[in-house]
């Protein structure tokens, strides 16, 4: 690789950590980027005209600060995350309408999973998450049916070492504890969360396939433990299964 092509690798590198930075803190000073970058001044405002040009960011003259311009928005809104949600909004909203509960969407990319979509419950005491979070695996109804429609070799892989962090006493902390319920989930179609992530926090999903039937990610529904009884699971997780089924097979469609 030539110099100049290092050059131009590290300014992109510091242009995408500025923007992840812009995004985490919500605007930055061109004074505090020397410090949080870790280059000069002149740099960071070299990156930062040069991204304000492309609309990646705005000039806020009043605050003498930097924030997130449209161009991002613009990019996101043609991602395959934002076609997975728009395609997956019928099924939540059918979820929700059921159960009057949270229900959540998560993207598996490079062996993690986020949440990509929420729809709040109505219920004044609900379970929520945020978007872009980070879904535990091993602990939770998105991760476990996530991983339970994977083959069993990259099932592991992706669960990671043991012991696994317990956030709950009902967490398991096993691959053997996990993989037993992983072959469950399989054969149901469904992954439960039965206050493994939260204590008095019930969860049900099931995964979402991509056009070549890979898991691309997972649907779930989560409530209270006193609001799902062990007697909902079943029906309730059919329709979970029903429903994630039938976004898979529009994700299908739109990519036919």
């Amino acid at each position: 690789m030539s110099q100049r092509e290092r050059q131009t690798l590290d300014s992109l590198g510091r242009g995408l950590e500025l923007l992840e930075l812009i995004a985490q803190r919500g605007s930055v000073k061109l004074a505090e980027l020397p410090e949080l970058l870790g280059v000069s001044r002149a740099t960071a405002f070299r990156v930062l005209t040069t991204l304000q040009a492309r609309g990646f960011v705005d000039h806020v003259a009043a605050e003498h600060a930097y924030r997130l311009g449209p161009a991002p928005l613009s990019l996101a809104s043609r991602s395959y995350v934002a076609t997975l949600v728009r395609l997956a909004e019928p099924a939540m909203a059918r979820l929700r309408e059921r159960t009057g509960e949270t229900v959540n969407l998560a993207h598996l990319r490079g062996g993690e999973l986020t949440y990509v979509e929420i729809l709040e419950g109505r219920h004044m005491m609900r379970m929520s998450a945020r978007h872009g979070e980070r879904v535990p695996l091993h602990c939770t109804a998105l991760g476990k049916a996530t991983l339970a429609a994977l083959p069993e070799e990259r099932r592991r892989e992706l669960a990671g070492p043991e012991p696994y962090e317990r956030f709950t006493p009902r967490s398991p902390a096993t691959w053997r504890a996990l993989a037993k319920q992983l072959c469950a989930a399989e054969q149901r179609g469904y992954a439960i969360d039965d206050e493994e992530m939260d204590v008095d926090a019930v969860c049900i999903g099931a995964a979402v396939r991509g056009a070549d039937g890979e898991p691309v990610g997972a649907l779930s529904v989560a409530a209270l433990a006193a609001r799902l009884r062990d007697g909902d699971h079943a029906s309730l997780g059919g329709f979970v299964r029903e429903l994630a089924g039938e976004i898979g097979a529009a994700i299908a469609r739109s990519a036919g």
